[in-house]
């Protein structure tokens, strides 16, 4: 298992266990930690090298808590459904982050020669 997969599993974890209430009441920075490993996984990852994925992450990182809201109106199971998906959310948002970063500093960073005459 590579470890940009590793990252988005626990990405999951973390935000199964967030929902957890009992866990939630003792440790209050579940939000700090999704955006951390978004960071991350968002720096590791292969990303942001193709244009289309690229664009997903951006648009699931945009619309995703805004389709969670309408899970509450599925009875006992929405709200929890929805909590989950909006902390993964959270995540996703690292890791949109993160790759916005890097493809703003592929584009002011000159390309590095490879070869030739480097004064």
């Amino acid at each position: 298992m590579s470890f940009d997969r590793i990252l988005l599993v626990l990405i999951v974890v973390v935000s199964i266990l967030a929902v957890i209430p009992q866990l939630a009441a003792q440790f209050a920075y579940w939000g700090l930690v999704l955006v951390v490993l978004g960071l991350v996984a968002g720096g590791m990852g292969e990303y942001g090298s193709d244009m289309t994925q690229r664009i997903l992450i951006y648009v699931i990182a945009v619309s995703l808590t805004e389709i969670t809201g309408s899970l509450d109106a599925i009875p006992t199971v929405g709200p929890w459904v929805g909590h989950v998906l909006n902390n993964m959310a959270t995540g996703i948002q690292g890791i949109a982050i993160a790759v916005f970063v890097l493809a703003m500093y592929e584009r002011i960073m000159p390309a590095k020669q490879t070869g030739g005459y480097r004064p």
